[in-house]
């Protein structure tokens, strides 16, 4: 095999630029391919593709799919480029002209007032010879995404900014995101009954609005919201009327509005709120009145030309892709992060907040204290709170199930648990959760198993020995409930996914079906009763079901991960519990381990 010489590549793009000139073909000739071309110019073809890919960033020649062509004398990637702006007064083109002579590109730039002038620009586009174009839509954007795409279809891309269209380039504020903030802002500073308002011609955000307070475990929060039609003071005074009627406990408010904060400030102070202490304001989205307001509210907000910015450049992009390779690049949507303005709005209180342990077992991965001392109390008490049935029992009403000739893999091990990631500081021994006394196997060593994994789609072995999907654990005794702890890992899926059928002495069968909570709100879910054992899942007391965070020295900054407890009353303890069987079909996509089974004794 010939060896690759230094330089083959700077030659045969001489070449090929010499044969180009004495071929002398017009603009647009389809050429021989590479391979062919290499046999011509009597080099490899690796130094040829070399060759040709210089060419064709030069604007010399043109791909095409796998065909290659000529390029104008004047290469049409160098050829100047006019882009046209589409925007309607409510938009800002903040930057826009700048960055045009920055890029040397003509910009044309065009206002309409409604949908109708919309259309008519946008079929005036056809004939104006512009290269690309900017659009601030209107919502919605109804037939003008068939305009669209025959702009596209004639070489003509279009971005869509401040809104996102299907199957169109679009960039817009990422809204859900400044939502959470804004919420964990306030939570993190103390104020912990929210309320949240956008303005009636936005989106409907109440199921964004929902799914945060739930994340948050602020039920209570959950179906405080509002959305008004009319003007900022007018709806700013429905607001105050909300919070002086069925809002009265609360103290912190997320607004999608800043001219209503702004009205609403006002009218809080004369009604009598102290803001920050009585009543919290953060908005989504920022004005000149909001930063200067006494107090100065706080604020979700980034500059609209740094969304611009990113949309002009995109457009650029496309273009040339296009003058390149004759292609379109696949439709991508870009987000853009709202930055978070802390002002005397929302300024944190002094002193940390008491801890109530009611609200330690509605939390979940957030939002633990900044204090450690105080972060360690809520973790101890999301793991006290006792199950109905186990309250005020002692230790000894309990039999704790012996798993020892079951447990297939190891706790704290890489690829023990539930797959590479173990669970730590959990070590073997007696342990207490939610009133029940657990006894948790394994050891030191990675032979000491701990826990029973079943077979799943991601677990199918453990030490070159099939997983099971069946396992049959022996109780013999009268029981008034049964508990388990127990863990769910790859819960993607919302359907159950394994089962606890418990035997009676009298020949009764109780199925217990395991179904994960996956990304769902607990409303939307009540057939739930257990959850992945990553802290990055909404974690949520279920039916039956409570929550347990393991930690590090108890303190869940450190390390965070959860189990559950289930519980299960007898309905007829007079009759035995014979067995427990633990059975999954062995290839659903959530896992199940299992580390402890303990019943209470009738």
């Amino acid at each position: 095999m010939k060896r690759y010489e230094r330089g083959t590549s700077r030659r045969a793009r001489e070449a090929l630029r010499n044969w180009l000139h004495d071929q002398a073909y017009p603009p647009g000739t389809r050429l021989p391919s590479a391979r062919q071309l290499a046999e011509a110019l009597g080099h490899t073809q690796y130094a040829t593709n070399r060759a040709v890919n210089e060419l064709v960033e030069r604007g010399l020649l043109r791909r095409q799919g796998y065909h290659l062509y000529t390029a104008a004398q004047h290469p049409e990637i160098h050829a100047p480029i006019h882009i046209a702006s589409l925007w309607r007064a409510d938009f800002s083109q903040a930057g826009l002209v700048a960055l045009a002579e920055d890029t040397r590109v003509q910009l044309s730039s065009h206002h309409y007032n409604d949908r109708a002038g919309a259309r008519k620009f946008l079929l005036g586009f056809h004939e104006q010879r512009v290269d690309g174009i900017l659009f601030w839509p209107p919502n919605p954007p109804g037939p003008l995404l068939n305009e669209i795409s025959l702009l596209g279809k004639a070489g003509i891309p279009t971005v869509a900014v401040n809104t996102i269209l299907p199957g169109v380039h679009s960039l817009n504020w990422n809204f859900w995101d400044a939502f959470n903030t804004a919420a964990l802002h306030l939570v993190a500073g103390g104020y912990r009954e929210l309320a949240g308002y956008w303005r009636g011609v936005e989106a409907d955000w109440r199921p964004q609005w929902k799914g945060i307070c739930h994340s948050l475990g602020l039920a209570s929060s959950a179906s405080r919201h509002a959305s008004y039609p009319g003007r900022p003071a007018a709806n700013a005074a429905a607001l105050l009327e909300r919070l002086r009627s069925d809002w009265k406990n609360v103290n912190g408010m997320v607004i999608f509005d800043p001219p209503t904060a702004e009205n609403l400030l006002p009218m809080l102070q004369k009604a009598g709120y102290h803001v920050p202490n009585d009543m919290a304001l953060i908005t989504i989205g920022d004005t000149a009145e909001t930063r200067t307001a006494s107090p100065p509210i706080s604020s979700m907000a980034s500059l609209q030309s740094g969304l611009n910015d990113a949309a002009w450049h995109l457009l650029l992009s496309l273009i040339r892709s296009y003058r390149k390779t004759g292609f379109w690049p696949a439709d991508q949507i870009l987000w853009g992060q709202l930055k978070l303005h802390v002002r005397g709005s929302t300024v944190q209180p002094a002193t940390e907040p008491a801890i109530e342990t009611n609200r330690a077992g509605n939390r979940i991965v957030y939002p633990w204290s900044r204090n450690p001392s105080v972060r360690r109390e809520e973790a101890s008490a999301m793991n006290s709170r006792p199950h109905p049935s186990a309250r005020g029992e002692g230790a000894g009403n309990f039999l704790r199930l012996d798993l020892s000739g079951v447990v297939n893999r190891p706790v704290q091990f890489r690829r023990g648990w539930l797959g590479d990631q173990p669970l730590l500081n959990l070590p073997p021994g007696e342990r207490a959760f939610h009133g029940v006394p657990f006894h948790i196997l394994g050891g030191k060593n990675h032979q000491d198993n701990g826990v029973l994994v079943l077979r799943s789609r991601h677990n199918q072995t453990s030490q070159l020995e099939p997983l099971p999907s069946r396992v049959a654990i022996p109780v013999g005794a009268k029981t008034r409930a049964v508990y388990f702890l127990h863990g769910c890992g790859y819960a993607s899926s919302t359907e159950a996914f394994a089962a606890y059928t418990i035997h009676t002495s009298k020949g009764r069968k109780h199925q217990i079906p395991l179904v994960p909570l996956s990304w769902r709100h607990p409303d939307n879910a009540p057939e739930a009763n257990i959850q992945d054992w990553w802290s990055d899942f909404p974690q949520h007391d279920l039916p039956h079901a409570l929550k347990a965070v393991i930690t590090e020295d108890g303190d869940p900054f450190l390390y965070e991960r959860y189990l559950y407890t289930l519980e299960w009353v007898h309905p007829d303890p007079t009759d035995p519990v014979r067995q427990i069987v633990i059975s999954s079909p062995g290839s659903s996509e959530a896992a199940l381990a299992v580390l402890a089974i303990s019943v209470l004794k009738a």
